[in-house]
């Protein structure tokens, strides 16, 4: 009886050494698979905790100058559809320019209001009114 069992395990059958490598493999497999998601789990919270640097904010004083909406509707049929607002700055270089906001300060800047416009990165931060 322990013959036939050593003799199937190391017999000359190539498809035995290949059944066996195939059930290695996997098992290799299965305990490398949560050591890795692990680890990289681990290192994308590690990622999250380091401060990224904030962009450099540019405050200039700035009138306004202008403000737009544009609204795009998806289907005639539906009532979805895009708001954008912009609103447009002349800063004190005199040169004018026009940014995206969200709605509500779309809704409560006037033109000709004056205040400290905010930018970073080219992109619209914020304004305070004077």
């Amino acid at each position: 009886m322990c013959m036939i069992i050593v003799g199937f395990a190391f017999g000359n059958n190539i498809g035995t050494y290949i059944l066996f490598g195939a059930i290695f493999a996997i098992l290799v497999f299965i305990l490398w698979a949560p050591i890795h998601f692990h680890r990289s789990v681990k290192k994308t919270l590690e990622k999250m905790d380091i401060p990224a640097e904030e962009p450099a904010l540019l405050e200039q004083n700035a009138v306004v100058a202008g403000k737009r909406c544009y609204a795009h509707a998806h289907r005639s049929s539906s009532p979805l559809h895009d708001k954008n607002f912009f609103v447009s700055f002349r800063t004190e270089d005199g040169k004018t320019v026009e940014y995206p906001v969200w709605e509500e300060f779309y809704l409560s800047a006037y033109e000709g209001q004056t205040g400290t416009l905010a930018t970073a990165n080219g992109n619209f931060y914020g304004f305070c009114e004077d």
